[in-house]
Order: structure tokens, then sequence, then C-alpha cells
């Protein structure tokens, strides 16, 4: 094999320096116009803000890379945003116009030294001559709950965005083509970059407007396959595999209604999970002493974190989300009151968030067998009927939607919690709720398998089965609408 010469090193880093310099001076000469191009595609670029805006909650720390307009940023509601720049022209225009964030230029690593954002949303790679360096620069900016979004414009519309430029129906291009990249490939840059891809979206197939017909066949056809791989923009929400810092505090909720027998068995079972446990019963309403056996624990184990606090006495959702919001901890984890789910089983649940393999744990009971009596078999069909529209909803595979156990940071169910108007039907067990949240904020869902035991005490708070299938099917309806078809 003949060694690489010096002058071909060297042809290469003036071939990468003149690149970048003509797709910096292209920038700066187009960027006194770019607002007059946005408004001549006002129906794609509102539609690329609402598709960018619905994975973004607003009061987040937001970093826009690749910003060549300050709409995004405006749109995110930020408490914190700044917008990193390919061009110093655009920088300039865009400091001028948005008083309320900062726009630096590509040398922005010394103005960030220290600061990490929540959300990093990358647009226009095309005119990026290292893909993978800018994600690896970008990794800094990550904290271990950081997301990434990254719109791509699809491949397969070069030919036709060329002869749009020709036409002057867009923005102009560089003499040069720009990079044309498929989306596998972004993937595979986020992994090389210490990320990975939690979903992908596919979005506008007409991306221009035609009343009424633009509107049906981009809410409808547009991320349905196989036409999704023919739209226009497709969105790869990732994540950074980093650990959190420790000490990580957890607290273990258990939403208890007439479950005094099982209240002692929890907190002699329950094993320390995280660098501290907190232990916290919610009592809702019980009429049988629950909460009375839940201060003499206190009493008795002065050394364990045990708390109770009062629930409404409306659902199991509702006592869950006051536990939630009465916690300490830093990651929680829901422990139903009739032990099915063995407190035992617990670090397997925590363990892969606090290891930064997951964002949300969900546990699953159909893997091992289960003991006779734990499930009658309309409960068993109806999982799996639900298990099955949840994975067509969510885009990825989910083995259980119902087992109660599921583990997850506090601050992104703070997040979930913003969403919950906006599935429409209110969840009575807050599972459904819980993972549709989940997925809208591309947290990476992991399915745990469990064991699942017969109760030994009280009796079963899933009642009036049709009533509450049919309810569980609008929610599920509802996330099919609101997370794929929109």
């Amino acid at each position: 094999m003949e060694k690489t010469s010096p002058e071909q090193v060297k042809d290469f880093f003036s071939y990468a320096a003149k690149r970048r310099e003509e797709v910096r001076s292209f920038l700066d000469g187009i960027a006194d116009e770019r607002e007059k191009w946005i408004r001549r595609s006002q129906y794609y670029y509102n539609k690329l803000t609402e598709l960018l805006t619905f994975h973004v909650p607003p009061q987040q720390r937001v970093c826009h890379f690749g910003c060549d307009t300050g709409r995004f940023l405006e749109a995110f509601q930020p408490s914190f945003g700044v917008g990193i720049c390919l061009s110093e022209r655009f920088a300039e225009i865009l400091s001028e116009r948005y008083d309320g964030y900062t726009f630096l230029n590509d040398t922005w690593e010394q103005e960030l030294d220290g600061q990490t954002f929540d959300y990093i949303v990358v647009t226009n790679p095309g005119y990026l001559f290292d893909i993978q360096k800018a994600l690896d620069r970008l990794t800094v900016l990550c904290h271990h709950r950081t997301r990434i979004l990254v719109a791509n414009t699809n491949y397969f519309w070069e030919p036709i965005f060329a002869i749009a430029g020709k036409l002057k129906l867009r923005i102009p291009q560089p003499v040069q083509r720009q990079n044309w990249i498929p989306t596998h490939v972004i993937m595979d840059m986020l992994l090389l970059s210490g990320m990975e891809m939690v979903r992908w979206d596919a979005h506008i197939l007409v991306p221009f407007l035609i009343p009424g017909i633009s509107w049906f066949i981009n809410k409808f056809f547009s991320s349905v396959w196989p036409l999704r791989y023919f739209s226009t923009t497709h969105i790869v929400v990732g994540r950074i595999r980093k650990k959190p810092p420790r000490p990580v505090k957890v607290s273990v909720i258990v939403p208890c209604k007439n479950e005094r027998g099982n209240i002692a068995p929890i907190a002699e079972r329950t094993v320390p999970v995280g660098d501290e446990t907190e232990l916290l019963f919610v009592d809702d309403c019980s009429t049988d002493g629950t909460g009375e056996e839940v201060e003499r624990l206190i009493t008795q184990y002065p050394d364990m974190n045990i708390r109770c606090v009062k629930g409404p006495g409306v659902s199991k959702g509702e006592a869950v989300r006051v536990g939630f919001r009465e916690a300490t901890g830093d990651i929680l984890v829901i422990l139903d009151a009739d032990i099915a789910v063995a407190p035992e089983e617990l670090p397997k649940c925590v363990d892969p968030v606090i290891d930064g393999y997951a964002d949300f744990v969900n546990t699953v009971r159909f893997v091992y067998p289960q003991q006779f009596g734990a499930m009658r078999l309309a409960n068993i069909l109806g999982n799996k009927v639900f298990a099955l529209l949840f994975s067509l909803v969510l885009q990825q595979r989910i083995g259980d939607t119902l087992c109660g156990t599921k583990a997850f940071w506090k601050k992104d169910y703070e997040n979930i919690e913003r969403y919950r108007d906006f599935w429409i039907w209110r969840d009575r067990w807050g599972d459904f709720e819980q993972l549709l949240g989940a997925s809208k904020l591309g947290l990476k869902i992991v399915d745990v398998p469990v064991h699942y035991m017969e109760r030994t005490y009280g009796e079963t708070k899933m009642k009036n089965r049709l009533e509450n299938g049919l309810l569980m099917l609008k929610v599920s309806l509802a996330g099919l609408f609101k997370l794929r078809l929109r």
C-alpha cells in the first residue's frame, strides 16, 4: 500500500477550506433575503415550525444549530435560547431582529463553555462540510437528558428542488451541490457521536399549499408506510448516552386503597434503589385502616424514609399524580400495592434509568409464566390488544401497556404532565398517558420483563372491564391521531 504523500494531505485540507468558504460566502450572500424566501414558502415553514415545536415543550433550554431564521427559537418559547449560525452575516442579522436570544457563528465553543441544553435542534445539515464532526462538537452541550432533533430534507426530493431553484421557486443553491443525506445515515452518525435514535418521523408529502388537499394528504398519508419514505421532511429524535451525576435519589410511589394487609410486606421487602430511597404511600381514601398501618410503619422503621400522603379517592391515576407531586426523588418508580410485581424487582426497573440505557422503563408481565390466578383471561387478551395498538402508535414494540410499575426521571414527568389535556380523554389508570407523553417527548422507552404474582390480600380495582376498555380505546385512538396522524 502506498503511503499518502504530504501533497495529498495538503490537497484535502485545501479542498476542505475552500468548500467551507464557498458555503459560508453563499450563506452570507443570501442572509439579507432569507426571510423573503421563507415568506414565499410560508406553508412549508409553518408546517416545519409546527412539527419541531411538537417535540419541544416551552420553557426549556434550547440550542438551534444551523440557524438561519429566528422563527423556530421564537416558537419554542425557551427559557434560554441560542442560535448557532453557519455564517457571520446570519448571526449579525438575527441578533438585531431578536433581542431575547443569543446568536453565534460557527466558532461558538468559547461563548457556550459549560452550558448545556435540554433540546438541541439541528437544521440545514445539507450545508455542513462534515456532519459527523458537527455532531461530535454538539455533545459538549448535552446533559444526560438532552434530546437531539435533526430535521433533514429527504434526498428523493433533490431533483425536484433543484428544478425549483432554477425556476426561482425556492432559494438559490450553492454552485456545488449541498449534502443530501439518507435518514439512516443520520441515525448512524448519531450513534458514532455517542448518541442514539429514539424515533424518526416523516412529514409533509405536499410541501406547498393546495387548499384542502395539502392538509388531507399531509395529515393522513405523509407518515404512513410506504409513503412516509417519500415525504419531504424527516425528523430524527435522538438522545445522548450519558450517565447522570450522582447521587441519585429514588422515590417509590405506592398508590393504595384498602390494602392494609400489603403495607407491611411492602415496607419489609422493598430493597434500596439508587443512592437514597424514599417510600411514599398514597392512601387513596381507604376505609380499612391502610393509612393507620402506614403511620405505624413510619414509627416502627425510623431509619427508613417512609412517608404517607392523602389521595383524592378518585382513581389510581389521580393518586399516582399526587404521589409524583409530593415525591422528592430524582427518579420516580410506581409500585402497585397489590404486590403482584414483587418489590424485590425494583432494581431492574430503576437501574436502566440510572445507567443511561433508558429514560422510561415500562415493565412487561408476559415474558415469564404468571402465577396461576394472577390475571384473568379477559385481562390478558385486552392487554395484548392494547400492546399491539400502542406498538403502532409509538412506532416501537410495546409488550405491555397496563403493568403499573414504571420508572422515569421526575423532570421528564413534569413535561409529561404538561400534555395531560393533549390526549383529550382522561386515563383513569395513568399508564396510557405516561406512555404517550414519553413518546411525544422523545424519551427512550425500554421494556423490562418482570414476574407477575397473584394478590394475597384485598381485591382487584380493575372492575367494569367493558367501560374501562372503551375509555382506554378512546385514549389509544387519541394517541394515534395526535402522535402519528398530525
